[in-house]
């Protein structure tokens, strides 16, 4: 990625949605726990506060 505007132009919320009923299944809490980590990891790459 390469930033185009020194600053934040706009912001979105993210979103991880599955099912209730199979959130506690190991390999659903391990996606979730990648997807927070890449986001958290890449938070300044991707313009997030953070």
């Amino acid at each position: 990625m390469v930033r185009l505007a020194p600053e934040t132009l706009g912001s979105r919320s993210v979103l991880l949605v599955y099912r209730r009923e199979i959130g506690d299944e190991a390999p659903v809490r391990a996606v979730i726990r990648f997807v927070t980590a890449v986001i958290r990891d890449q938070a300044r790459v991707i313009g997030s506060k953070a």
